[in-house]
C-alpha cells in the first residue's frame, strides 16, 4: 500500500509538472512566436531524444548533494532535492517535452474554431484558456497519462533517490524471487492508465488520425497578427521553459565537469576551470571505451531485432490499428522488472542449454529487454508514416494480383525508408538509456554506458559522471540536429 501511494503522488505530480510547462511551451511556440520556429520545434525532440538517466544526472549535478549551485552557496546542500521532490521534478521536467511535443504537432495543424476571433476580442491569455486549452483536451489528457505511465514504470530516477514505487519494490525486493502479488500490482496502474488511453482514443480518434493523414483537417496558417510586445513575450517565455527543459542541465553538466575546489588562505573557494573540465571529457571519453563500445553494441542487436518486428506490426496496424495500438501500449508500459524477471526465467530457468548459453554469452536477452519499449515507438511510427501514404496504389495492387509480401517490398519499402531510418534512431536511444529491464540480464562483464551512470549515481554526480553523460547527451544531440538537417535537405529537393 505505501508503494502504491508513493507511485500515485509520484504519477500526480509528475503529470502536474509535465503538463504546465509542456502546453505552456507548444502554445507559445505555435500560437505567439512565428522567428525561429523550426529551433524551438526542434528542442523538445533533443530533450525527448536524452535518457532519462541523463536527465537526472544533469539535475542532480544542479541541485544534488555535489551540485554545482549548492557547493557555490546558492542553495542549501541536499536540503530538498530528494525522494519525492527530486523525482516528480525530474519525471515532469523529461515529461513537459513530450507534451510540447504532442500537443504542439495538434497546434501546427492551424487555428482551432473561433480561436483568432477569440484572440482578437480577447488577448491571446483568455484566448488560450477559453478555446485552445478546450480544444486539445483530449490530446493533453493522452499526453499527461503518458507521462504519468513512464513515471509508474520507471525505475532510473526514483531508484537514485530511494523512492520506492511499485515497479522500484519489483526491483529491489523480488527480481530473484518473484512472487505473483507484487508484480501483478506493480502492472495494475499501467494497465488501468492503458485504458485511460484507450477510451481517450476511442473518443477523439478522428481529431488523432488526421495529423497522421496529413491530407485532411485544418492546414491554414494563422492570419492574426501578434505584435511586436506579443513576440517578445513569447520568444522570452519560450527561452525560459527551453532552459528548463533542456539548456540549464546540460550546461549544468559542463559545470560540474570543470568545477574545481581550492584550499585558498585556509578557506575553501570554488569556481570553474576550462583546462578541469578538458581533462574531464578527455578522461571519460578514453576511461570508458568499453561501456561505449558495449553500448554500441546492444543498441545495434536492438535495432536489428527491432525493426523486422515493427515493420511487420505495423502493416497489420494499417488493417488492424486498435488492435495493434492497444498491444502496443500494453507491451510499452509493463514495468521493466517484470520483462526482466520473464526473460530471466525463459533463458536460465527453462533447462534448455542452448538457451542458457545465449543468455550467459549474448546481448540477445538484452536486446530482447529493450524491445519492450523499442517495438511499440517503432510500430506507431511506422503506423503514422503508412497512414500518410496514399493507399490506392496498394488497393490497385491488391486487385492486380499482388500478395502482401510483393506489395511490402515493391509499394511500401521505398516509401518508408526515411521513418525507418528514425526507427533505427529511437531504438538506439531506447538501448542507450533502458536501465529498468536490461540491469538483470545483461551477460557477466557486460557494462553499457547507463548502467554505469547508474550505479555511479547514487553516490552523486561527480566528475567522472558528468563527463560521462555530456559526451553521451553530446552524441544524441548531434544525431537530431543530422537528422533535422537530413530531412531538410531532402525537403528542399
Amino acid at each position: 500500500m505505501q508503494a502504491t501511494l508513493r507511485t500515485l503522488s509520484l504519477m500526480v505530480l509528475a503529470t502536474a509538472i509535465a503538463l504546465l510547462i509542456g502546453w505552456a511551451y507548444a502554445y507559445l511556440s505555435e500560437r505567439l512566436v512565428r522567428r525561429g520556429r523550426w529551433l524551438w520545434r526542434l528542442i523538445p525532440i533533443a530533450a525527448i531524444s536524452l535518457p532519462l538517466f541523463i536527465h537526472a544526472a544533469a539535475w542532480e549535478a544542479t541541485l544534488g548533494k555535489f551540485g554545482w549551485l549548492p557547493l557555490s552557496g546558492v542553495t542549501a546542500r541536499g536540503s530538498f532535492f530528494a525522494g519525492l521532490v527530486a523525482s516528480s521534478w525530474i519525471h515532469g521536467i523529461a515529461g513537459a517535452a513530450w507534451v510540447a511535443l504532442i500537443v504542439g504537432a495538434f497546434l501546427r495543424r492551424g487555428p482551432l474554431p473561433g480561436e483568432e476571433a477569440a484572440r482578437l476580442d480577447a488577448g491571446p491569455l483568455r484566448a488560450a484558456l477559453r478555446v485552445t486549452l478546450p480544444g486539445t483536451y483530449l490530446l493533453t489528457l493522452a499526453s499527461g497519462l503518458w507521462v504519468a505511465l513512464i513515471a509508474a514504470t520507471e525505475i532510473s530516477v526514483v531508484d537514485l533517490y530511494g523512492f520506492r514505487t511499485l515497479a522500484d519494490e519489483v526491483y529491489f525486493q523480488y527480481a530473484l524471487s518473484p512472487q505473483p502479488i507484487p508484480i501483478l500490482l506493480a502492472m495494475l496502474l499501467p494497465i488501468v492508465l492503458c485504458i485511460g488511453i484507450v477510451l481517450l482514443w476511442l473518443l477523439g480518434r478522428h481529431q488523432i488520425l488526421r495529423p497522421l493523414g496529413g491530407a485532411t483537417g485544418r492546414t491554414q496558417p494563422s492570419v492574426v497578427d501578434n505584435g511586436l510586445a506579443t513576440e517578445v513575450f513569447g520568444l522570452a517565455g519560450l527561452a525560459w521553459l527551453a532552459t528548463l527543459m533542456i539548456l540549464l542541465p546540460l550546461v549544468s553538466l559542463g559545470i560540474k565537469a570543470g568545477w574545481t575546489v581550492q584550499a585558498v588562505d585556509g578557506e575553501l573557494q570554488s569556481g570553474w576551470s576550462v583546462a578541469q573540465a578538458s581533462a574531464t571529457l578527455t578522461q571519460a571519453a578514453t576511461m570508458f571505451r568499453t561501456e561505449y563500445y558495449w553500448t554500441a553494441m546492444l543498441a545495434a542487436t536492438a535495432i536489428a531485432m527491432t525493426l523486422p518486428v515493427s515493420l511487420v506490426l505495423a502493416w497489420l496496424g494499417r488493417y488492424r490499428l486498435g488492435f495493434v495500438a492497444i498491444g502496443c501500449l500494453v507491451l510499452l508500459f509493463i514495468p521493466g522488472p517484470v520483462i526482466s524477471m520473464g526473460i530471466m526465467r525463459l533463458f536460465s530457468q527453462s533447462g534448455i542449454a542452448w538457451l542458457g548459453e545465449l543468455y550467459d554469452r549474448s546481448l540477445i536477452p538484452a536486446g530482447l529487454a529493450v524491445m519492450h519499449r523499442s517495438v511499440p515507438l517503432c510500430s506507431l511510427i511506422l503506423i503514422g508514416s503508412f497512414y500518410a501514404t496514399d493507399r490506392r496504389v496498394d488497393e490497385a495492387a491488391r486487385i492486380d494480383g499482388a500478395g502482401w509480401c510483393q506489395r511490402l517490398r515493391y509499394i511500401e519499402m521505398p516509401r518508408i525508408v526515411w521513418p525507418l531510418a528514425i526507427c533505427g534512431f529511437v531504438t538506439a536511444v531506447v538501448a542507450l538509456g533502458e536501465v529498468s529491464a536490461t540491469e538483470l540480464v545483461m551477460p557477466p562483464g557486460v557494462s553499457t554506458v547507463a548502467r554505469r551512470v547508474f550505479g555511479l549515481l547514487h553516490s552523486g554526480v561527480r566528475y567522472q559522471e558528468s563527463g560521462l553523460c555530456l559526451i553521451a547527451s553530446s552524441l544524441v544531440i548531434a544525431a537530431v540536429l543530422f537528422f533535422h538537417v537530413c530531412r531538410s535537405t531532402m525537403g528542399r529537393r
